[in-house]
């Protein structure tokens, strides 16, 4: 090892010893996310004993403040309300969720839940799970303590400024593909009344996950029911509209996110009914008559968000989200629109089968 570098293993081995974890016997890369980076770790205690844990080192680039990112998990990990859906956090010998290693980076530790497995494709029967999951966390937690808990990321879901962003970007044109986008262009600008389709309809905020992706949902390695929801950074005050809309946009679609040929691209009938039976199972019955509604509206302004995200950064050069080549995000764009466009198609079919839920 040359002088000054550090082994793969040595930051870990300093999380072991900062959190009183023992001896590190093993360890593996976990997931596939983009933004932390995520370890499996066998360890062995002072007692002799083995254990699994997660250990992620956190990337303090996307969120600045920790103090407030961890102040949010702990409160929703304390409630009763989670108890059946967040891993439990280890602390540090003197009480802390956070440690840092030598080189100043920031780890949390979790404990790992035995026969518990991420998936990233998808089926009907894993989106029901995934349904009943992120919503029966939201509705755990309807009855949270004050103070509400504050936004990591503000303005995350706030359509409207997405677009606001998008027409600047489009009017600015800072690498000169403005003029090769009209199609695009024009379709963005044409389903600009859902940036405000949500507004003024009366939703109460919720606790929400506002990352509802399947793989965000481990599910026990045998039955396939959903044991746990991941990923709590972006907890916050939000509405359901957008954490079903979210679930629905990206564990729908026929076609990968990225699919060359958008013409492939649609909203899965089968999978949209297993997504909404799944989110109804999970509430409860907790659902305002005012948030039933919004479920196909929220599925339509999540699609159209994110494709306005997408479309910012084709027109900035691609200065946010990760890309393989120069039209990746124009890739994206279209497919997001082409999946608005299916919902859109399906809208009386979806609205049919939420209100046959309502009626129970």
């Amino acid at each position: 090892m040359a002088d000054g570098a550090r082994s793969a293993s040595t930051p870990l081995r300093e999380v072991c010893s900062a959190f009183g974890l023992g001896e590190l016997l093993d360890q593996a890369p976990l997931g596939a996310g983009h933004i932390h980076a995520t370890y499996a770790l066998r360890v062995r205690g002072s007692g002799g004993a083995s254990r699994e844990v997660v250990a992620q080192r956190l990337n303090e680039r996307v969120f600045p403040d920790l103090a407030l990112v961890m102040g949010n998990l702990e409160r929703v990990a304390a409630h009763p309300g989670s108890r059946d859906w967040v891993a439990p956090l280890v602390r540090t010998p003197d009480g802390r969720s956070l440690a840092r290693d030598a080189d100043g980076s920031a780890w949390r530790v979790f404990e790992r839940i035995a026969g518990a497995v991420s998936h990233d494709a998808v089926d009907d029967a894993l989106a029901r799970e995934a349904g009943r999951a992120f919503a029966a966390f939201s509705f755990g937690l309807a009855d949270l303590p004050p103070p509400p808990l504050v936004e990591p990321l503000p303005g995350f879901h706030d359509t409207e400024a997405r677009r606001t962003a998008f027409e600047d970007a489009a009017a600015s044109d800072p690498v000169g593909r403005a003029s090769t986008f009209t199609a695009e262009l024009r379709a963005l600008r044409e389903a600009a009344p859902l940036a405000r389709r949500l507004i003024g309809q009366e939703l109460p905020l919720r606790v929400t996950h506002n990352d509802t992706k399947v793989n965000n949902v481990l599910f026990d390695e045998r039955t396939r029911v959903a044991r746990t929801v991941v990923d709590l950074d972006t907890v916050a005050p939000g509405l359901i509209a957008w954490d079903f809309g979210d679930l629905v946009r990206s564990a729908g679609n026929a076609a990968p996110e990225d699919a060359a040929d958008p013409s492939i691209v649609r909203l899965l009938p089968s999978r949209f009914v297993a997504l909404a039976e799944g989110w109804f199972a999970g509430a409860a019955g907790r659902m305002t008559p005012e948030e039933c509604h919004s479920l196909v509206p929220g599925a339509q302004v999540m699609t159209y968000e994110l494709a306005l995200r997408f479309a910012t950064d084709w027109l900035q050069g691609d200065r946010y989200f990760r890309v393989s080549d120069a039209e990746h995000n124009l890739r994206r764009v279209r497919v997001q629109l082409s999946l608005l466009r299916s919902m859109q198609e399906q809208q009386g079919t979806m609205v049919g089968l939420v209100e046959q839920l309502m009626a129970g």
